[in-house]
């Protein structure tokens, strides 16, 4: 027999007997890896479901091989390709879609159901490409290609409380309900959609008049490919090429439609960015763990040593014992998480635009294994590493702590271990985040959590050693442990304080958002928009709302443009490849015009316009529109973190595409925009004097609190203008709201992992100093305190370290939270320091209990029999 199989055997006997001999500590550690590979293998296992459906199913998700969307009627070149290519054998349709109010066609007075905001998809010939259209009754599909009604979506009809055979009055036609729409290609999940289904034929629309200039609406062409002798990429490139760079957004079906794809990043970005949290919680556990089981071990791999085994061989020893039982956790951890896996499709079921189906993938179970045996090796190599160091004389001075020969050194092996460690924890971040800004900040804000939290633990330490307070025995003695050698407050606080700021952040920014949709925070804020009111409408809706006691708060025009150059370089120069254009490059900018800052803007930098004679002195937009012979240049206010995406400062030009004329203009402000007042914001802001002759809308909001004047009041605008878009946000809001919550259980579940994880690693912490607090325990039993002042110790102690640890843990996260917000979301959050007090004090009570149950089998235990095994 080799030494090397001899070796093993005697290894595999070893790590039998500690199990027999300490299955809890055992189990604690197999758990900790267990948990973080199931939270691992269940986000990437749920991500790369979504990412194969919309591989698989590209071309029915997006419904043609190609798509070609134009936020306006295609330009005259585009539209001429696209006829053109019906000789190149490419099969093509049409579609538009906006949102549109509808209501019944019923009698005046029989109907009480005020008209509503529903998402209007006109269909040309030919549609669907791919897929198929599901109605009901099945045979209202082929009643509807033959003309003369619409199919509505079921909500839509109960709305309305109309049924099949009922009419509708879209715009200005009347068109018999045909049937209920229950499936169609091409479309994103109902609940993302501020209103429900309606589908006419697009040789209907026309008629309706729903459409007028300045609409919003969305053209699409949708295009389906001969199998061969076609270049995709170079069909592309034709494609943009008949229109300014920027106007056309063209998807093929294996990128999947936009929306979708990018809901399908950021679901599997933030679940590995939240497994890889709890894979870290469990690794840092892992570590402490290791840390208290050599301590544990200590006397008996002194025995060891003296019977010849090398510091080399122990550390392969601990190292062995360690891989085998995080092979364990693996196991138990990779079957769990596809367990969780499968059970998270349903609870997304209406979020997600399509059903994931999540089958055990080996590849995904490897990866995940690898990563957590990794991550684990990582972290519980640095304790072990001090085996190097253990003298055999160790056995011959048991007195001695086990800390003070195996706690960890800054030695050149382990620095090289340390820096592989980040470097790893670097790589697997920007792996999961899928970007270098995401990977800084998150990795950013968790360095700077762990400093502040391991600041302050430090800090109420140096504090209490010098302040030395002078209270009751118990409270003073729990005090003084704080800062005495061998003491668990930085290990505590940081435990305690990384699970409250995970937790607390996300509760945060899922309530700021839950708390903007429902309306508005006050009653007086605005909850009913009205969209594209055309110039000549402008007086009549005004004069209606007067008459009926909600006069408009606001009433602003809304003038469409596109970015042109950017400090005189056109924007095709700065990004020549369409597809990494950024999206705040290529996006429309509605633009307003007006003398002051609205109360939802402040200003930043720079000056706002001075009017003079009444009115701000600009170079108008002269009619027919073409560029000014004078080269005269307007002034701009930017929104500062539009102007931060533009590398825009005070000074600097732009120039905007105009519907067709471009507009020079220098930054002379920048504003700070409250997104969330509910008012007209604009990121963009021009003076009065220069877009007057533009063709453009206008947008009105008002505050009607009455739920049955606002249907009223919705049944007289669109009776009068039936091209009216009326968004009541308090409906809308309780839709949104709907969808929120049920991705409110899926991070749910990502905070209780969370959680949990940090649960592990305080009560690694704990047992870290468990052979400190027996000795300490054993002393003041000889001493005469009683059951009853441990027990307070105790308490005190931990009530201490929970409740530092939390309220770090609450600042941060508010802080956090504020940022992520503000910077990602657009969102305001206000500290809100009731909820800090009320995560502090659950933190303190949690630990309390915790640290308490963890200690209370040392309470039992008689003094001499603890000093007599020192």
């Amino acid at each position: 027999m080799t030494r090397s199989l001899q070796w093993l055997l005697f290894a595999c006997r070893m790590t039998a007997r500690e199990w027999r001999a300490h299955p809890a500590a055992l189990a604690f550690f197999s758990g900790s890896v267990a948990l973080g590979v199931t939270v691992l293998v269940a986000a990437d296992s749920l991500a790369v479901g979504m990412a194969r459906k919309v591989a698989s199913e590209g071309r029915t998700l997006l419904g043609a091989d190609l798509e070609v969307r134009c936020r306006k009627p295609f330009p005259a070149a585009t539209d001429a390709l696209l006829k053109e290519m019906a000789t190149r054998g490419i099969v093509s349709t049409r579609t538009v879609e906006t949102l549109s109010m509808v209501g019944s066609a019923a009698p005046t007075g029989s109907s009480t159901a005020a008209p509503r905001l529903c998402s209007l998809k006109a269909v040309g010939p030919g549609y669907p490409l791919y897929g198929g259209v599901a109605t009901q009754p099945p045979h209202a599909w082929e009643m509807f290609l033959r003309g003369g009604g619409v199919l509505a979506a079921p909500a839509l009809a109960l709305q309305l409380g109309l049924s099949t055979g009922d009419s509708v009055m879209a715009g200005r036609s009347r068109l018999p309900i045909l049937g209920e729409l229950t499936v169609e290609p091409d479309h994103l999940a109902e609940a993302f959609r501020l209103g429900p289904r309606l589908m006419l034929r697009l040789q209907d629309l026309e008629a309706t008049r729903l459409l007028a200039p300045g609409s919003r609406a969305t053209w699409r062409a949708l295009l389906r490919l001969p199998q061969t002798g076609v270049d995709l990429a170079r069909l592309v490139e034709e494609l943009r090429a008949t229109a300014p760079q920027g106007e056309l957004d063209i998807t093929t079906a294996e990128e999947g439609p936009e929306g979708t794809r990018r809901l399908v990043i950021r679901v599997g970005t933030f679940l590995g960015l939240s497994g890889l949290c709890v894979l870290l919680l469990s690794g840092v556990a892992t570590a402490m763990a290791v840390h208290t089981y050599v301590s544990q071990r200590v006397d008996s791999l002194a025995i060891l040593k003296c019977l010849g085994a090398s510091g080399t061989g122990l550390v392969g020893l601990m190292l062995f014992e360690t891989v085998a039982l995080a092979a364990a956790g693996c196991a138990v951890g990779g079957w769990a998480g596809l367990a969780l896996a499968r059970g998270l499709p349903p609870v997304l079921a209406g979020v997600l635009p399509f059903p994931v189906e999540v089958a055990a993938d080996p590849a995904i179970l490897l990866r995940g294994v690898a990563i957590a045996l990794l991550t684990t090796l990582g972290f519980s190599a640095v304790p072990l590493l001090s085996l190097r160091r253990l003298p055999a004389a160790r056995v011959f001075r048991r007195a001695v702590e086990a800390s003070e020969q195996t706690a960890p050194r800054l030695d050149a092996p382990t620095g090289l271990l340390l820096v592989a460690l980040g470097c790893a924890i670097v790589l697997l971040v920007h792996d999961r985040a899928g970007g270098r800004e995401l990977t800084t900040g998150f990795l950013g804000g968790l360095a700077a959590t762990v400093a502040a939290l391991t600041a302050g633990a430090r800090g109420i330490g140096w504090g209490l050693k010098r302040l030395q307070p002078r209270f009751g025995f118990a409270l003073r003695h729990a005090l003084a442990n704080l800062h005495r050698p061998g003491n668990q407050t930085t290990s505590v606080v940081v435990a305690v304080g990384l699970s409250v700021f995970l937790g607390f952040t996300v509760f945060l920014v899922q309530g700021a958002f839950l708390e903007e949709l429902e309306g508005g925070r006050k009653q007086s804020a605005p909850n009913l928009f009205l969209i594209d009111i055309q110039p000549d409408q402008r007086a009549s809706v005004r004069q209606l709302l007067e008459q009926r006691g909600h006069p408009p708060e606001e009433l602003v025009p809304l003038v469409r443009s596109r970015l042109s150059r950017l400090e005189g370089r056109p924007v095709g120069e700065l990004y020549p490849r369409a597809a990494e254009t950024p999206w705040w490059i290529t996006r429309d900018y509605w633009l307003s015009y007006r003398d002051v800052l609205s109360p939802s803007e402040q200003l930043v930098a720079g000056k706002l316009w001075e009017r003079r004679g009444g009115r701000s002195q600009q170079a108008p937009i002269e009619a027919p529109m073409a560029p000014s012979p004078t080269g005269a240049v307007t002034e701009i206010s930017v929104e500062e973190k539009t102007a931060e995406r533009l590398e825009l400062g005070l000074g600097d030009r732009l120039t905007l595409d105009v519907q067709g004329l471009e507009v020079e203009a220098r930054v002379t402000s920048l504003r700070r925009v409250r997104w969330s007042s509910m008012r007209p914001n604009f990121f963009l802001l021009l003076p009065p004097g220069v877009l007057e002759s533009a063709p453009q809308t206008y947008f009105a909001v008002a505050n009607v609190p009455d739920p049955g004047q606002r249907a009223r009041l919705t049944r007289e605008l669109v009776g009068m203008h039936p091209n009216l878009t009326i968004i009541d946000l308090t409906a809308a809001a309780t839709t949104v709201k709907s969808v929120l919550e049920r991705v409110g259980w899926v991070i749910l579940l990502v905070a209780l992992a969370c959680a949990l994880g940090g649960a592990l690693l305080l009560v690694a912490s704990v047992l870290l100093t468990r052979r400190h607090r027996v000795h300490e325990l054993a002393l003041l039993k000889l001493l005469g305190a009683g059951r009853g002042t441990l027990v307070r110790l105790l308490a005190w102690e931990y009530l201490v370290l929970g409740a530092v640890g939390g309220a770090i843990g609450a600042v941060a996260a508010s802080w956090t939270a504020r940022i992520t917000a503000s910077k990602l979301f657009e969102l305001v959050i206000d500290f809100d320091y009731p909820a800090m007090a009320a995560v502090t004090v659950a933190a303190a009570l949690f630990v309390m209990l915790a640290g308490s149950l963890a200690s209370a089998g040392l309470l039992g235990r008689p003094p001499s029999e603890i000093l007599r095994s020192e």
